[in-house]
């Protein structure tokens, strides 16, 4: 039985000495995508996961402005008669501190409670997950937390915190370090451009009128296509944005209507529709507005 113990074999030891590196960054990874050993140091691999028009799959965050191990402590029992057993192993966890803005963070929000694959980038330029017996390459399972209050006063590096509670240590078991040329830099230049978006004129008559606008300098993101509008949500049936208006200046006319047994029509009192912007070219996601819900 395996709680009886099992095989101990010795597996010597190399004559180089080295610690872990510092985590830098880490990369949330939607469930279901994996890698094998040459994609999981491919940088077209990470392209496609990060900004690929098909849909954004991967999320690199850096955590330069520092990172704590928020792991639990071993416990050990002392019997009565004095000997100590160790009985508990803790699940590794970190609490990293997000490089960005408020309004990054705001985004980052919505991740709360989610659960992810997750990639820890190293400092010297490695990656560090996990590889099962079936070669299968990928982040280790975990649930991310966010959480924001009031300014700091002091440590105001830390100000957007990043809780990330691994799910597994028989993963980190199997932990797989793998060296790429690319930088985890590279990695984030393929981070779509942030742009922001809200609502000016509320929801009537089958229009809402929405300004976007660039998260970095503030001014009006112009030029976006019908089709660069991707629902998210609804809570009724063939909701869409039908039809758009550009005034030139990043200000947005939105036609939005339900199509419920093919008779559009307005959305009534509570529906909703959660939407965001995104502009492609080439095949790869270039900018990329927050969500916005807009209820009528």
């Amino acid at each position: 039985m395996s709680t009886c113990g099992k095989v101990v074999a010795f597996a010597g030891r190399s004559d180089f000495n080295s610690l872990l590196p510092e985590i830098i960054g880490v990369s949330l990874i939607k469930s279901g995508n994996t890698f094998t050993d040459t994609t999981f140091i491919t940088e077209s691999t990470w392209k496609t996961l990060i900004s690929a028009s098909a849909g954004m799959l991967a999320l690199p965050l850096s955590l330069k402005r520092g990172f704590e191990n928020t792991t639990p402590e071993v416990t050990f029992e002392t019997s009565n008669i004095g000997f100590t057993e160790q009985t508990t192993q803790p699940v590794p966890a970190i609490k990293g501190y997000l490089d960005g803005s408020y309004c990054d963070y705001k985004t980052y929000m919505a991740l709360n409670g989610q659960s992810f694959n997750v990639v820890l980038h190293l400092k010297d330029g490695s990656q560090f997950a996990t590889r099962d017996s079936a070669l299968v390459v990928k982040g280790f399972k975990a649930t991310v937390h966010t959480y924001f209050g009031v300014s700091q006063a002091e440590n105001r590096m830390q100000s957007y915190p990043l809780w990330v509670n691994f799910e597994s240590y028989d993963e980190f078991n199997d932990g797989y370090i793998d060296k790429p040329s690319y930088t985890f830099r590279d990695l984030l230049d393929y981070v779509p451009i942030g742009l922001n978006i809200k609502v000016t004129t509320a929801y009537a008559a089958g229009v809402v009128i929405v300004k976007v606008t660039n998260r970095s300098t503030g001014a009006g993101y112009e030029g976006l296509l019908l089709t660069d509008w991707i629902e998210l949500d609804a809570n009724t049936d063939d909701t869409q944005i039908t039809a758009m208006v550009d005034d030139l200046s990043g200000q947005y006319s939105l036609t939005i209507k339900t199509d419920a047994g093919g008779s559009p029509a307005n959305m009534s009192a509570g529906q909703f529709l959660e939407f965001q912007a995104q502009d492609i070219n080439t095949g790869f996601i270039v900018y990329a507005t927050n969500s916005i819900k807009v209820t009528a």
